[in-house]
C-alpha cells in the first residue's frame, strides 16, 4: 500500500511526498527480502525524480533498479528502466547545451569569440553524443559565426595569420552547410 501512496502523490505531481512513500516501501521490501519488488520501488522513486526534473537522481536509482531486475531474471523490466535511465541522462545534457548556448551566445555579445567557439564545439559534441541533430545546423552556424567574427577581431588587431586560420574555420563550415551568403562574407 506504500507503493499506492506513493502513486497516488505522484499523479498529483506531489513527487516529494510520492518519494518518501517509495523509500519506505523500499526500507521494507530490503527488510523482507522481496528483490523484484525492491527493484519496482527503486523505479517508481526515479520516476519521482525525473518528475522534479532531478535527472541525476533518477539515473543514479534507475541504474541500482536495473540492476537487481536483471539480477532476478526480468529481463523485459530492466530494459524498461534502461530506456528511462536513457531518457533522463538526455535531458541531462540538453540541460547542459541549454546552457552552453546561453554561455556562447554571451560570450558573443562580449566580443570573446575565442570562448564562444569552444561552447559551441562542446554544444556539437553533446548534439552528437544523444544522437539529436535537430539543431544541429543551427549550432553549426553559430560555431560559423564566432570564427568568422574571431577571424574579423584578429584582422582588427593586425593578427592576420590567426584572422586567416579562423576564417578558413568559418568558410570551412559554411561550404558544409551550403551557406552561400556566408561563404560570400567569409571570402570579402
Amino acid at each position: 500500500s506504500l507503493f499506492s501512496l506513493g502513486d497516488v502523490y505522484s499523479a498529483q505531481k506531489q513527487y516529494a511526498i510520492a518519494i518518501n512513500h517509495y523509500t519506505s516501501s523500499l526500507k521494507i521490501l530490503q527488510n523482507v527480502g522481496h528483490r523484484e519488488l525492491e527493484a519496482e520501488a527503486l523505479r517508481r522513486w526515479g520516476d519521482a525524480y525525473y518528475g522534479l526534473e532531478e535527472y541525476e537522481d533518477a539515473v543514479e536509482i534507475y541504474k541500482r533498479a536495473i540492476q537487481i531486475f536483471s539480477e532476478v531474471g526480468n529481463t523485459d523490466k530492466a530494459e524498461q528502466v534502461r530506456n528511462k535511465q536513457n531518457n533522463a541522462e538526455k535531458q541531462i545534457f540538453l540541460y547542459q547545451i541549454n546552457i552552453y548556448e546561453d554561455l556562447g551566445q554571451e560570450y558573443l555579445d562580449q566580443q570573446k569569440y575565442q570562448e564562444a567557439v569552444n561552447y559551441y564545439k562542446q554544444i556539437l559534441k553533446l548534439r552528437r553524443r544523444i544522437g539529436e541533430p535537430g539543431t544541429k545546423v543551427e549550432n553549426a552556424c553559430n560555431l560559423a559565426n564566432a570564427y568568422y567574427l574571431w577571424g574579423q577581431q584578429c584582422y582588427n588587431d593586425n593578427k592576420y595569420e590567426n584572422a586567416v586560420q579562423q576564417l578558413k574555420k568559418a568558410l570551412r563550415i559554411r561550404r558544409v552547410l551550403d551557406d552561400r551568403k556566408g561563404q560570400a562574407e567569409t571570402l570579402l
